[in-house]
């Protein structure tokens, strides 16, 4: 299954601030956020768009998939990248079904998915797209 995306038209840090309120209503917090934009300029001397991923996660979800799956740990925290598109910013989220792919997870997948997807269907009404 391919990722989820929305492209809106905000900045990124503004994009990155409206991601964060609206993952907060679904129960999922920010845990990590990487520059991987600045990583790449700074370590390889390459320069792509501005990028940040964010590493995200909803307690109650993850509790449930390790008590299926201990290793769960493994795959976790689901994360999400902005990218800078110029006007836009393009918001990319990996996909539960792809990384919980043990027939035990379907379930626990199939709950991340439907909240991820409220996330983004909350952005896009939030700005009516």
């Amino acid at each position: 299954m391919a990722p989820m995306k929305l492209e809106i038209p905000k900045s990124l840090s503004d994009t990155k601030e409206l991601l964060e309120e609206k993952l907060k209503e679904k129960g999922f917090g920010v845990l990590s956020t990487i520059n991987f934009s600045d990583i790449l300029e700074n370590k390889l001397g390459v320069q792509i768009e501005k990028t940040v991923i964010l590493g995200v996660c909803n307690p109650t979800i993850a509790y449930e998939a390790f008590k299926i799956y201990p290793d769960v740990g493994l795959i976790l925290p689901c994360n999400i990248t902005l990218k800078d598109c110029g006007k836009t910013t393009l918001i990319t989220i990996a996909n539960p079904f792809d990384l919980l792919t043990k027939d035990s997870l379907k379930d626990i997948a199939s709950q991340a998915f439907e909240l991820l997807s409220q996330v983004l269907d909350n952005i896009k009404s939030v700005l009516s797209l």
